[in-house]
C-alpha cells in the first residue's frame, strides 16, 4: 500500500508534496503486471462510491490486474455508454506494459504497440457484436487494417478505412482504432451522425472534446513503484485509487491541451 510521506491537500490531484517539493507523484506504465501487484487480493473497501446498479457494470471500480481485465473493463464501459445513449466515446489505456517499448521509437516497438491495439480491437468487436447488427472496425493506419484483415472475423464484424465511411446503419457500432491526427478524430466524430462511435487508444489528440472518455486507466509511480491509478469506468466518475484498491481523497482536475483537447492534469 502507498503511504504518502506527508499530507496531500484533498483539493489537488496528486500534486507536489507540500512538505517536500522534490517529492511528487508521476505517471508510469504497467509495472503491476509484474510482481509489484502480485498477491493483491484485497477487495475495495465499502466506502468507495458505488456505481448505480446496472447489468452491464460492476458495482465498484476495481484495479485490473491483467490485460484481459483491462480489455473487459473497457468493453463494459462502451456497453454502458451505448446503454445510456452516448454517440461519441473514447477508451484509453497503455496498450503494452513496458514504457520503453512505447518511447524508444524503434520499428519493432511500434509493431508491438500496433499488434496489442489490433488484438484489443478484435476483442472489443467480438464483445460488442451481440449489441449491434454490425460492428465496424475502422482505422487510418493501413498496417493496422492489414493486420485486422488477417483475423478470422464473423460476418457481422466489418473492416473499413477511416477515410472511406462505411455503410453503417443507426443500430450499428463503429470502432475507430488509434486515430493519430485531428483530422482523423474529426472524421470519426462525424460518423456519429450515422451510428455510435468509440475511439480505441488514440495515438494523439486523446481527449478530443467531441468524445466522452468512458474508460481511462493510468498508473501512478512513486520511487519507481506503482502506488495508485487514475481510473474512469463509465458510468462512474473519475477516481484516484491506491495500489491496494482504496479510493483516495483527491480531486481530478483537467487542462486544455493542444488542439482543444481536454486531458486529466497529471502534473498538477
Amino acid at each position: 500500500a502507498f503511504t504518502p510521506p506527508c499530507r496531500v491537500p484533498s483539493s489537488v490531484l496528486w500534486t507536489r508534496r507540500v512538505c517536500s517539493p522534490k517529492i511528487q507523484l508521476r505517471m508510469g506504465f504497467f509495472d503491476f503486471l509484474s510482481n509489484n501487484n502480485a498477491g493483491n487480493d484485497q477487495a475495495p473497501p465499502s466506502n468507495i462510491e458505488q456505481i448505480p446498479q446496472q447489468s452491464y457494470v460492476q458495482s465498484a471500480v476495481s484495479v485490473p490486474r491483467s490485460y484481459d481485465e483491462i480489455h473487459s473493463q473497457a468493453v463494459d464501459s462502451i456497453r454502458a455508454g451505448l446503454a445510456q445513449g452516448l454517440r461519441k466515446m473514447e477508451v484509453e489505456f497503455p496498450p503494452i506494459a513496458q514504457v520503453n517499448k512505447l518511447s524508444d521509437g524503434s520499428a519493432s516497438s511500434q509493431r508491438l504497440v500496433r499488434r496489442a491495439n489490433v488484438d484489443f480491437a478484435v476483442k472489443a468487436a467480438h464483445g460488442l457484436s451481440n449489441a449491434a447488427p454490425t460492428v465496424w472496425l475502422l482505422s487510418g493506419d493501413q498496417e493496422a487494417l492489414t493486420a485486422l484483415s488477417s483475423q478470422r472475423l464473423p460476418s457481422n464484424i466489418q473492416l473499413a478505412p477511416l477515410s472511406a465511411p462505411p455503410p453503417a446503419g443507426p443500430q450499428d457500432v463503429i470502432l475507430v482504432l488509434t486515430p493519430s491526427t485531428t483530422r482523423q478524430w474529426a472524421d470519426a466524430a462525424s460518423l456519429a451522425r450515422v451510428a455510435p462511435v468509440a475511439i480505441l487508444n488514440g495515438v494523439a489528440s486523446n481527449g478530443y472534446p467531441a468524445f466522452e472518455t468512458v474508460y481511462y486507466l493510468k498508473p501512478m509511480t512513486f520511487n519507481t513503484q506503482i502506488c495508485g491509478y487514475l481510473i474512469r469506468l463509465f458510468p462512474s466518475d473519475w477516481i484516484v485509487v491506491a495500489a491496494d484498491g482504496r479510493a483516495l481523497d483527491m480531486e481530478v482536475k483537467f487542462v486544455s491541451a493542444q488542439g482543444g483537447c481536454i486531458r486529466p492534469d497529471l502534473q498538477a
